[in-house]
């Protein structure tokens, strides 16, 4: 695992993990391991939020192999879960469309939700975490998990 493969930690109930390189196994394998610690200090399910751009690249293949697996974890600790595939343009814009495609092919578009921006994630729990989502983004950049 690279050391900087990802940023990730709990701001409130939200956990965010920002991937900087293309993940492989021992990369969602340490990030489930941050996640559980994250869900057990806060005593109560998160809100999963991951954040890829161009910068980050596809999953290795045997992470995309064992996607449900992965997804299967994240939600025995989280109620939600969100990526988040930042970037414009026509190629970003694809790569949304390929990744909803390939959550429908696995069967996981019910429980994953995929949005243009962390800040569309945080405007649907804005009431339910009673903090704007300005201030949410504000404190997870401050944190260094943004």
């Amino acid at each position: 695992m690279s050391q900087k493969s990802f940023t990730a930690g709990a701001v409130g109930r939200v956990f965010f993990v920002r991937w900087l390189a293309p993940p492989g196994w021992s990369d969602a394998q340490a990030m489930l391991g941050e996640l559980a610690t994250a869900r057990s200090r806060a005593g109560e399910p998160l809100i999963f939020c991951a954040v890829l751009s161009n910068a980050a690249g596809p999953p290795a293949k045997e992470l995309r192999s064992r996607m449900k697996e992965v997804v299967g974890e994240i939600r025995r600790h989280c109620d939600h879960v969100h990526v988040a595939l930042e970037g414009e343009g026509v190629v970003v814009s694809l790569m949304r469309t390929v990744i909803r495609g390939a959550l429908v092919a696995s069967r996981l578009s019910a429980v994953v939700s995929i949005h243009d921006s962390v800040s569309s994630v945080c405007e649907l729990h804005a009431e339910r975490l009673g903090q704007s989502p300005a201030a949410l983004i504000a404190a997870a950049r401050k944190a260094g998990v943004l």
